[in-house]
């Protein structure tokens, strides 16, 4: 046996003690009632994320019920040479993939542990230019899902029609919209679309950033930031709806979808993005995370509802804590995923992770 399979099950041991004893991160749940969780062996959540104060940067927290989470690796960076809005798919073929944006790459594991660093080629992205839009500093914060019906790889982000007279892109926060490429073997990738070229009313020509895509129960949803101004008239901007999460549905994962529902959250002052969306243990309803920015309380915020159709619900989560040194501890634009089988050695990956960079 390899050291490093016998660190892994030392500490995926050490780990799986540690969340099931009440050690004192999880002895007092942070909401009075019980939810439900999936018992050890059945799986649980990763949240991969960064922190406001660590940009791009990697951190990992778990959990068994989506609402008390485990900071993992001592509030440490995971993999120091990652830089991206992480965003974790595991595909069919069981491997993890993620892309990185500083420099571009696509990130592939099998246990979380350790990645295989692919280069990827910008034209992916930039050939959004072809519409008169070029990609930001960070290619938009790439988002993947996998469609089994199409056996394919969706990857979404957002690019404007921001440029410098110089020829040089700038993040124009008014012209934002979604595109996306489809593949199945991230060697050849289609040619970027609109996702939604045809919403129409108040929603005509929206900005939006941070679609996400996911099938629930045979329907398809997206969910996205509304990014217009709140303080100004359409069309720049949407006093209703502006900087706040709404979602839109569909018959098939790449459209035509409707135009966005009302905001998730029934007032849009608090200024909302990045949304994570995560089915809860056991058949009990759905969560959708948000990331509030503009002011007290920062960082991720859930909402819960039975059925997709809501209502969403404010819910009080012990969220993840990593100290960054500024007034926003936790978890800033992330994703969760399900480890399923493999819960205990995504766990045990951060501490591996340390160990590593400690040597």
């Amino acid at each position: 046996m390899t050291m490093k399979k016998k660190m892994t099950i030392l500490f995926t041991g050490i780990l799986a003690a540690l969340l099931s004893s009440g050690c004192a991160e999880t002895a007092e749940p942070f909401v009075p009632e019980t939810h439900p969780a999936y018992a050890e062996g059945e799986g649980g959540y990763l949240w991969a994320h960064m922190t406001h104060n660590n940009y791009y940067k990697l951190f990992y927290a778990v959990s068994r019920d989506a609402f008390n989470w485990t900071t993992l690796n001592d509030g440490q960076i995971i993999d120091m040479a990652y830089e991206g809005h992480p965003d974790i798919c595991l595909g069919p073929d069981g491997v993890y993939r993620m892309i990185a944006v500083h420099p571009l790459r696509l990130y592939s594991s099998r246990d979380l542990v350790t990645w295989t660093k692919t280069p990827l080629d910008p034209e992916i992205f930039e050939r959004e230019r072809e519409y008169g839009y070029t990609s930001v500093s960070d290619y938009g914060a790439p988002k993947m899902c996998y469609d089994p019906r199409g056996e394919r790889y969706i990857i979404t982000w957002h690019a404007s029609k921001g440029m410098n007279e110089d020829g040089t892109a700038y993040n124009d926060w008014d012209t934002m919209t979604t595109f996306y490429v489809t593949t199945k073997d991230f060697e050849t990738f289609t040619f970027p679309q609109k996702l939604f070229p045809y919403f129409d009313g108040d929603d005509k020509d929206m900005a939006m950033i941070d679609t996400i895509l996911r099938e629930v129960d045979g329907k398809f949803y997206a969910i996205l930031k509304d990014e217009r101004k709140v303080d100004v008239p359409l069309p720049l901007g949407s006093p209703d709806t502006g900087k706040s999460i709404r979602i839109c549905t569909g018959d098939n994962i790449l459209g035509p979808y409707t135009n966005p529902g009302p905001p998730i959250v029934g007032s849009n002052k608090m200024w909302l993005e990045a949304p994570i969306f995560v089915e809860l243990p056991h058949g009990s309803g759905y969560a959708i995370f948000m990331d509030s920015y503009h002011e007290s309380p920062f960082g991720y915020i859930m909402f819960r509802s039975e059925t997709m159709e809501g209502p969403w619900l404010y819910r009080n989560i012990k969220g993840p804590n990593v100290l960054d040194g500024t007034d926003r501890p936790g978890a800033v634009h992330g994703c969760i995923v399900k480890g399923d089988g493999k819960y205990m050695a995504i766990a045990a990956a951060s501490i591996l992770a340390k160990t590593h960079r400690d040597k």
